[in-house]
């Protein structure tokens, strides 16, 4: 306490005690999961229409129960089971967009178009893929 006996000042360790940055404690938590054990993004519902202007409007819905998305990956081929040269290929990180328009090239509006759709969480897991035709 001082001389007055207002304040009261304490000293933690003693006389002999200096003051020092080092930390002589150490913590460790032990851990067996390589991975967090939160179930992956899925898609709950996906769309595509033709749009004005000789676009594809594609949009999707995740299921608010998995992992929010990072990003999406969209591609279309003039066949089922994505072989060859993709139409187009549309990949984009952006976590808020459920919607996406694609070009269409002159000549393919009566062609076949199957889209595929994919999306990516934050812990970098894949959905399952979609794939979307304009007869659905």
């Amino acid at each position: 306490s001082d001389d007055d006996g207002s304040f009261y000042f304490m000293t933690a360790g003693g006389k002999d005690t200096r003051p020092s940055a080092d930390n002589p404690s150490q913590h460790k938590i032990k851990r067996k999961d390589t991975k967090p054990k939160y179930e992956a993004i899925k898609l709950k519902s996906a769309k595509m229409r033709l749009a004005k202007r000789g676009k594809l409007e594609v949009t999707w819905e995740t299921d608010s129960q998995t992992l929010p998305q990072f990003g999406f990956k969209i591609t279309a081929h003039d066949n089922s089971s994505a072989q060859g040269e993709p139409l187009f290929l549309l990949e984009s990180v952006e976590p808020h967009a459920r919607r996406a328009e694609l070009p269409m090239r002159k000549g393919l509006a009566q062609a076949q178009v199957f889209v595929r759709i994919h999306c990516l969480d934050i812990l970098g897991n894949e959905s399952p893929v979609l794939t979307l035709n304009l007869d659905d």
